[in-house]
């Protein structure tokens, strides 16, 4: 009971970090009781809020001094405290660590999709490719495909890129048309129109080819740039877009993501009542 009173004293320190290691320091030398799993993690929670890192860590090699084994909680608060601090080299370290064999954890999907978020909010692309290639297929959720997506379109690498959009709907995921969008656009800067064209048969192959009408108007655009160079090859795709359109297609209309092809006057699909704000699709 004392021990468990002290570790809710201990929460305080997020807010207060005076008063969150004067408790901590008074647990220490509490000849009663000492420190436990949740003490430690608490305190170096507390300390990544206040920014302070290497006081983290720190606690953290207390800790194992002590004899206290940290549990799967205490190396996700690390983990994630040294991903807001951009610390990758440890950040991975500690994922290791957590998944070897003497300490065994299984690390959790929603944790790992967090974790590239913050990664990928730091430009850290290469460090969630890294953790991308430690889960088994079985473990990459579409949030994870999502995710080294965006880290490939970071890195400018669209091989990888079209190679994991392929593998992704392989098992059995849709990619949101943002980062389709975002691939497409990535290529049309680039230049590789290689990889533009690998992407673009990929995405003709597909069922849903209405859901990513957008997608197709911004490679359309691509295509109209080169053809403008008298690439033969490019014009013939413009030629090839134009006729894959209804033909009664005209400036402003849009296709709604059920299929239909509305007029630009209608705000809403004539097929599904779907509103143009939430379903235009424009070509």
């Amino acid at each position: 009971v004392k021990l468990k009173a002290y570790n809710i004293l201990l929460l305080w320190g997020r807010f207060s970090l005076e008063a969150g290691e004067r408790w901590f320091e008074a647990l220490k030398n509490d000849e009663e009781v000492s420190p436990d799993v949740v003490s430690y993690t608490t305190m170096i929670d507390n300390l990544f809020w206040n920014g302070l890192v290497e006081r983290a860590d720190c606690v953290y090699d207390e800790m194992r001094q002590a004899g206290v084994a940290p549990d799967q909680n205490t190396f996700e608060t690390l983990i994630r405290g040294n991903a807001r601090a951009a610390n990758v080299d440890r950040c991975l370290e500690l994922l290791s660590r957590m998944q070897d064999e003497q300490h065994g954890y299984t690390t959790r999907i929603q944790f790992l999709e967090d974790l590239m978020t913050g990664l990928l909010r730091h430009r850290q692309a290469t460090a969630v490719s890294r953790i991308f290639e430690t889960l088994s297929p079985n473990r990459r959720s579409r949030s994870i495909y999502l995710h080294i997506l965006e880290a490939h379109e970071q890195l400018g690498d669209h091989e990888s890129a079209i190679m994991h959009l392929k593998e992704m709907e392989d098992a059995g995921f849709n990619p949101s048309k943002a980062i389709v969008n975002r691939l497409v656009k990535s290529l049309q800067q680039s230049g590789e129109i290689r990889f533009l064209q690998q992407l673009d048969s990929f995405l003709r192959g597909r069922k849903t080819f209405v859901l990513y009408a957008d997608v197709f108007n911004t490679i359309l655009c691509c295509y109209q740039s080169r053809a403008m160079s008298c690439e033969a090859e490019s014009l013939q795709k413009v030629v090839d877009y134009i006729d894959h359109l209804p033909q009664d297609f005209k400036p402003g209309d849009w296709m709604c993501e059920c299929g239909a092809h509305n007029y630009a006057s209608k705000s809403v699909c004539y097929e599904c009542k779907r509103e143009k704000a939430t379903s235009e699709k424009g070509v």
